[in-house]
Formats: C-alpha cells, sequence, structure tokens
C-alpha cells in the first residue's frame, strides 16, 4: 500500500520556477504562448490611454457646445434642429449641420456657421431660409435649397471658396446679397 502511495505522490509532483517545456501543453508553465507578448515597440506610445470620445469626433469631444447650440452628436456632427421662424448658430470646432425642418423655419433672422470645420444647411420646406443674415465665413458652408421659396432674400456673408448653394426646386436661390455663393442651379441635394 505504501508503495501505491509512493507512486501516486510521485506522479503529481512537480518543481516550483522550473522551466517550461515549452510545448505550451504543461498548464501553470512560463511558456511564451500561456501569455500574450507585448512588444511596446510595436505600439503608438498612447495605445493603453482611455479617452471619453475616440479620436476624431469632435462633436462628442464637445458635446456640451453641441447641445448649448439646441443641437446633438449624430455620426461625429453636430445636428441642430430648427422648426420655427429662428436662427441657429453653430458651435465652434466641430462639423455642423443646421435642418430647417418646417415651413418657414430659419427665417427672418441670423444663420451662422461661425467657426465650425464644415458646416450644411438643410432648407427642407417651402418658405424656409428666406431673409436670413448668413454667415459663412469660417470654413464655408453648403445649403441645400430643397423646396420652392427657400434661399431667398438672404444677406450673405462668405469669404471662404467653398460656400455652395445646391438650389434643388424651382423659384428659389432669388433676390440674394452680399457675398455671392457658386449657384448650383436645378442641384443635386442628397437625400
Amino acid at each position: 500500500m505504501r508503495a501505491l502511495v509512493y507512486l501516486a505522490v510521485a506522479a503529481c509532483s512537480f518543481t516550483h520556477g522550473a522551466p517550461a517545456t515549452g510545448n505550451g501543453s504543461d498548464a501553470g508553465s512560463n511558456s511564451p504562448r500561456d501569455a500574450p507578448i507585448r512588444d511596446s515597440s510595436l505600439l503608438a506610445p498612447d495605445a493603453f490611454e482611455y479617452r471619453d470620445a475616440p479620436t476624431g469626433d469632435l462633436c462628442m469631444a464637445s458635446s456640451n457646445a453641441c447641445s448649448s447650440a439646441g443641437g446633438s452628436c449624430v455620426a461625429g456632427t453636430c445636428v441642430i434642429p430648427i422648426s420655427s421662424m429662428s436662427g441657429a448658430t453653430c458651435p465652434d470646432a466641430m462639423p455642423c449641420r443646421i435642418n430647417c425642418m418646417t415651413m418657414n423655419a430659419c427665417k427672418n433672422d441670423t444663420v451662422s456657421c461661425g467657426n465650425a470645420t464644415s458646416c450644411i444647411v438643410d432648407c427642407q420646406m417651402m418658405n424656409s431660409c428666406q431673409g436670413d443674415v448668413i454667415d459663412c465665413r469660417g470654413a464655408g458652408c453648403t445649403f441645400y435649397c430643397r423646396a420652392n421659396n427657400t434661399c431667398m432674400n438672404d444677406n450673405i456673408g462668405c469669404t471662404s471658396e467653398t460656400c455652395t448653394f445646391d438650389c434643388c426646386a424651382s423659384n428659389q436661390c432669388n433676390n440674394n446679397s452680399g457675398d455671392m455663393p457658386t449657384y448650383n442651379l436645378l442641384g443635386m441635394c442628397p437625400p
């Protein structure tokens, strides 16, 4: 009986800290297969830093500025919905989109792209974006004039080469003054 106990103990014995056999089959061995190998020269210096917003998402990095402007961050852009005869001002240092969503929205007020990195003003319904003071002096702007009687009688301030009005309906983009943008009559307003 004693021989059987010695045989069982000898079969199960191990040496703590003994070098691994390298075949990866020994549980608990120090084999390179058991632990991930990290070669710090292959990683970016900040590879293990955590951030509140993904790199490149300027809107999420400054979401308070977007919400203060009446918008919310959607796919990296501050989207500001306007459904009344009022204006809007984009927050600085992020892409911006002002959606003038109802009849007479964004009318007789100021629509300002401010210092946004890019700016789209989407005039979606009849009589929207009329009689405004439009400020596109930062990175410029693109207006989508989708319905009849939109983008008319505006005073436009645009010092950028990227100021365009896509006129996608009839009787629009008329009687504007100030710095004249590029007009794309029968423009291609995206869906």
